[in-house]
């Protein structure tokens, strides 16, 4: 805020672990607005739901790393958005039914104009106990209709390295706009990671 004074801060943090079927809050209320402020709040879920409200509650019938979508919109007409990772883990620790994890950046973040390269990185998590999971492809939806593949990786189990690499992909927009990236990965026990960043473009 310092840096940005007039800022808008959606915050939908932090993240949640939780079983199947187990009842999840998702709350907003830590959101923030400089000069203004916030009128609405709505949940965009991964199971195709939206809810308005500070706070909304879900469950989930499948293990799985989930990206649950804030948007908050203050009372200038601003809205920002941000993310709350929710680890849905078996209740007995196997770790055959143990969902990878996935991490995704990008850069730069500021001030990005149509037709500018933008580097986005991502890796999945396969480690430990949970190696002889690893398996899949990194599945790319860039918010504009375009897809792409690419192929992280975690050190092989048993390995002394402790090295992950990231995969990378170069993307450029043709219009200005908010954009959410998502990449997916799915490991060998059918487990699925998802992973969101959130990319404005200027006019």
């Amino acid at each position: 805020m310092n840096e940005h004074p007039g800022s808008l801060l959606a915050c939908a943090r932090p993240h949640r672990t939780a079983a199947v079927g187990e009842a999840v809050e998702l709350d907003g209320s830590r959101s923030i607005c400089d000069g203004a402020e916030i009128v609405s709040y709505e949940w965009t879920l991964q199971n195709g739901e939206t809810v308005d409200g500070v706070r909304a509650v879900t469950t989930y019938d499948c293990e799985g790393m989930y990206s649950e979508r804030l948007t908050v919109t203050d009372s200038r007409g601003q809205s920002e958005v941000d993310f709350c990772v929710v680890q849905v883990l078996p209740r007995d620790a196997d770790p055959k039914k143990t969902p990878p994890s996935i991490h995704v950046a990008h850069y730069p973040s500021l001030d990005l104009r149509p037709g500018q390269p933008v580097a986005f990185k991502v890796r999945a998590f396969f480690k430990g106990p949970f190696a002889d999971n690893q398996a899949g492809e990194d599945i790319w939806d860039f918010g504009d209709g375009t897809r792409a593949v690419t192929w992280s990786s975690s050190p092989a189990r048993g390995s002394a390295s402790t090295d992950t690499d990231y995969a990378e992909r170069w993307h450029m927009y043709d219009k200005p706009g908010r954009y959410i990236v998502t990449v997916r990965r799915t490991g060998k026990n059918g487990l699925t990671a998802t992973a969101q960043v959130k990319v404005d473009i200027q006019k």
